[in-house]
């Protein structure tokens, strides 16, 4: 379960970065969020939250998850990253243009109301800022220098809480907060590639025909791949609009859905740090991507029931003591977006693995499937104001699909020891539930919460879920690096 030092520290060091960004980003939108709901009632914030989900499916389109090919390829030939950039950078300016222009004529044609569609035109502008901003971050991590990530992303992010929230005190509303949002974007964007070209001053814009059509062909199966991945997190939210039964409901739902993207943050975050790591330990064949996937299976399983042990317990009266009153129904619900973070995480770690071994077809595949299940079972199974614990059913489905069919088509490159990583802790997590709702129903939730956590952590060591090589690999590694006393 111990990854080796040899492979471990250039994930941890860029892992490290990316997750204190990740980290303090996820607490400051969490912070903006209750401001925001509080502030704006469960219908415009809905409305904020829909905005953000629709234009997050144009950015996959502008993003083509050159990341990926970036940190891949920067990993395997460092000589060559300067072209590499460049012609990534090259291709991202082609198709942030053509997602923004294909984004504005959407939001013209969308037939909404007049504020729906003034915000949604703010939101393909914060579009295309935040993609050349991204581009920005992804050369800074394809040559694993996350720290400067983390210094600009936290400079931005509380940049923007701060202006937003002084907006919010001096009296204007939904639209200025969309054009703080975008404005933050654009600043960023600008500050990032200045220090881009600092960094690293032969980058430079490439357009040379045969370069880009190459790397269009390179790319195109995983950057569908992302924009099947992305409709997973962020298509939920724009599927689920046109079925409110009451204009509250998009808010409520919404709410859950934001939760569910700021956990979902951390395995997006640790496959981002991971990949050049993964890409050199797969061109060395020294098995190392295995091990890594062991401990995220593991930890994931294990991670994610004891959130949605401690969401079933404390929902109910943390979501209205934070958010407001109005927002007590997502309380209910807050479990259900606990769930979805496991397979979504999973099949992201996955995903990434697959990159590293350049399957991108299998990528590509397992992303489409899981986003046309989840798209026809919430189209067929949710009517109109039906019943929003279906609607979460239908999109837990859809993402446990994706991760199946990722974990299987990884199954045929990286040995994958189903019963060990899966089958067990998936075993220890249903008692641990099942557990819970006993107590939670006999003598109340907070004795179920600690009850069932317990029952979960003694899971791991009845099942032998870390087997005693890992442990005493994890002794001696926990000896080495703190000495054996006094």
């Amino acid at each position: 379960m111990i990854i080796p030092a040899s492979g471990h520290r250039p994930i941890g060091s860029n892992t490290g970065f990316i997750f204190g960004s990740q980290a303090v980003g996820s607490i400051l939108r969490a912070i903006y969020a209750a401001v925001l709901a509080r502030e704006f009632g469960p219908e415009l914030f809905g409305l904020f939250s829909f905005g953000l989900g629709w234009y997050a499916a144009f950015l996959a389109v502008a993003n083509m998850q050159l990341e990926s090919y970036m940190s891949q390829q920067v990993a395997r030939s460092p000589a060559m990253a300067i072209q590499v950039m460049s012609q990534s950078m090259t291709l991202r300016t082609f198709s942030t243009v053509l997602a923004f222009v294909i984004a504005v004529a959407t939001a013209i044609a969308s037939g909404e109301d007049e504020l729906l569609t003034i915000v949604l035109l703010i939101c393909a502008v914060a579009m295309a800022g935040r993609s050349a901003a991204m581009w920005c971050n992804s050369a800074f991590i394809s040559r694993e220098s996350a720290r400067h990530v983390f210094r600009v992303e936290v400079t931005f992010r509380v940049a923007e809480v701060l202006v937003g929230v002084s907006v919010l005190v001096a009296g204007f509303g939904l639209i200025a907060i969309v054009v703080v949002h975008a404005l933050a974007w654009w600043c960023q964007s600008i500050y990032s590639f200045w220090l881009v070209r600092g960094h690293f001053p032969g980058i430079h814009f490439r357009p040379r025909l045969c370069e880009q059509l190459q790397l269009v062909r390179a790319v195109l199966p995983v950057a569908i791949a992302s924009v099947g991945a992305t409709w997973l997190m962020q298509g939920p939210l724009v599927l689920y609009k046109d079925r409110v039964s009451v204009p509250s409901d998009l808010g409520v739902v919404a709410l859950v859905l934001q939760i569910f993207i700021l956990v979902a943050g951390i395995p997006v975050a640790l496959g981002r740090a991971a990949l050049p790591a993964l890409s050199r330990t797969v061109a060395r064949t020294d098995n190392k991507e295995a091990l890594f996937l062991s401990v995220v299976l593991r930890t994931a399983i294990a991670g994610t029931t004891g959130l949605i042990i401690a969401a079933y317990a404390a929902g109910a009266w943390i979501i209205p003591l934070i958010f407001g009153e109005a927002y007590r129904p997502a309380g209910a619900y807050l479990a259900w977006g606990m769930m979805l973070v496991l397979p979504f995480g999973v099949a992201s770690i996955a995903s990434q693995i697959l990159v590293a071994h350049d399957r991108m077809l299998h990528v590509m595949s397992s992303a489409v499937i899981g986003a046309g299940a989840m798209t026809a079972l919430v189209q067929m199974l949710v009517p109109a104001g039906g019943s929003i614990a279906v609607y979460f059913l239908c999109v837990i489905a859809g993402m446990l699909v994706w991760a199946t069919t990722a974990l299987v088509l990884l199954s045929r490159c990286v040995k994958i020891k189903w019963r060990q990583w899966l089958a067990k802790p998936m075993l220890a997590s249903v008692l641990s539930l099942v557990t819970f709702h006993l107590l939670a129903g006999a003598i109340g939730p907070v004795t179920g919460l600690f009850g069932a956590l317990a029952v979960l952590v003694a899971g791991q060591w009845v099942f032998s879920i870390v087997d005693r090589q890992e442990r005493d690999s994890l002794s001696r590694c926990v000896r080495a690096r703190f000495g054996d006393g006094p």
